[in-house]
C-alpha cells in the first residue's frame, strides 16, 4: 500500500515543489494527534515536510487554540521562506457541546449538533485570525502563501442537516 512504501518514495507534493522551485527553506506541519496516527511521520517524509509538531510536543488536551499557538511560535522568520501546515481539529470533534464559550447559536430551528458544529467553526475561525495577525505582527504575512483547505465535508448526516445544506468543500487561497 501507499503507507507501507511511504518511507521509500517521494510524492509530487506542495512542500517538495516549494523547496525545489521557490527556495522554501523550512516546511513544517502541526498536527493535533500523535505522529504515528495515519503514519503521519512517514507520510511527511514522502511529502517533503521537514519538521513536525505533534501531541508529543505539547502534552495536553489539544484544541485549535493550542495548535495555532504552536504554529505561531515555531521557528519561522521573515528572512527564510517557509511552509507551515496546521491541521485544525475543532470541527472534527463530536458535536455534543460548545467549544467556544463566547459564541452561541440560538436558532431553535437548528439541530443541537449543527449549532455545536457552527460554534466549533467559530472557534477555528477566531484562532486562524489570531494566527494570521501573529504573522502580520512578525512582518512575514505579506510573504506568505496561505491555503485553507478541508480533508472532508461537514458530514451533514451527523449534523442533522441532510437536505438542508449543500454538501461541498470550499477551497480558499
Amino acid at each position: 500500500t501507499l503507507f507501507r512504501s511511504a518511507q521509500n518514495c517521494r510524492l509530487p507534493a506542495l512542500p517538495t515543489i516549494l523547496k525545489e522551485q521557490l527556495g522554501v527553506k523550512r516546511t513544517e506541519i502541526v498536527i493535533p494527534g500523535l505522529p504515528t496516527v495515519w503514519r503521519q511521520d512517514e507520510m511527511n517524509i514522502a511529502y517533503g515536510i521537514d519538521h513536525m509538531l505533534s501531541a508529543l510536543d505539547y502534552y495536553k488536551e489539544v484544541s485549535d487554540k493550542e495548535l495555532f499557538d504552536v504554529a505561531a511560535h515555531s521557528e519561522k522568520s521573515a528572512e527564510e521562506p517557509f511552509l507551515s501546515i496546521v491541521l485544525s481539529c475543532s470541527t472534527h470533534m463530536p458535536y455534543t457541546k460548545d467549544l467556544d464559550t463566547t459564541f452561541t447559536v440560538k436558532d431553535p430551528s437548528l439541530p443541537d449538533s449543527y449549532k455545536h458544529y457552527l460554534n466549533a467553526c467559530h472557534l477555528a475561525d477566531r484562532e486562524l485570525g489570531k494566527y494570521l495577525n501573529d504573522l502580520k505582527n512578525k512582518d512575514i504575512y505579506d510573504s506568505c502563501l496561505i491555503i485553507i483547505a478541508a480533508d472532508h465535508d461537514a458530514h451533514l448526516n451527523l449534523l442533522g442537516m441532510e437536505g438542508r445544506l449543500k454538501d461541498c468543500l470550499p477551497l480558499f487561497i
